[in-house]
């Protein structure tokens, strides 16, 4: 609902710059949009509540039948990613929880570090992963850098100081902050390719 400010008990209706401007100085256009778009939003609020709800016991059935399964087989719990399958493969389920990962100020001394490697290492084979160091650091549109390429970055197994250091560094700027949940639901179309039903759990 718009917001509503009373003066000497009247209603003025504030908009978008924050003026003010008397409810009876306000078109039947722009009330009768002002009511539809309230009565859209209380909509969103309750089916974002029931979606929600929905993804908590979704998540608890499968957590549970994979629980089953492991205590069947007698072995612990795995961690993952799983996908459950149909009697006729035409529909599955796919879920994961994964941890979201964040970094502190050791990034910096982390990057500063591979720097002083790429230094050193600019001819040959190290070019192409000089390339990656370059790549791994830098920052897209939403301010981000690329997760995936920082992570590769410690899968190398490099005998040198400057770069087992840096590496060092890039693992201790890792922190978790808290658990992701994604979970897909997807059917075979008439051509037998699967097709995701687009429901967006994982901003929930």
């Amino acid at each position: 609902m718009a917001k509503v400010k009373m003066i000497d008990d009247k209603p003025y209706w504030v908009d978008a710059d924050g003026s003010l401007k008397p409810e009876e100085c306000i078109s039947n256009a722009d009330k009768k949009k002002e009511e539809m778009i309230d009565a859209v939003f209380e909509s969103v609020g309750e089916t974002k509540e029931k979606m929600e709800k929905f993804k908590l016991w979704v998540w608890e059935v499968l957590t549970t039948y994979i629980e089953k399964l492991a205590k069947k087989a007698r072995v612990d719990k795995p961690q993952g990613n799983f996908t459950i399958v149909n009697y006729d493969s035409t529909r599955r389920i796919r879920f994961s929880r994964r941890e979201r990962q964040n970094f502190n100020e050791n990034l910096q001394f982390a990057k500063a570090k591979f720097d002083e490697w790429v230094v050193k290492k600019t001819e040959g084979a190290d070019e192409i992963l000089a390339e990656l160091v370059q790549k791994a650091f830098e920052v897209n549109k939403e301010g981000k850098i690329n997760r995936s390429f920082l992570f590769r970055l410690l899968g190398y197994s490099i005998n040198d100081p400057d770069f087992k250091k840096a590496q060092e560094l890039l693992r201790k700027s890792m922190i978790t902050n808290g658990t992701k949940d994604y979970i897909l639901f997807q059917e075979k179309d008439e051509h037998g390719e699967w097709k995701t039903i687009p429901l967006d759990f994982a901003a929930l």
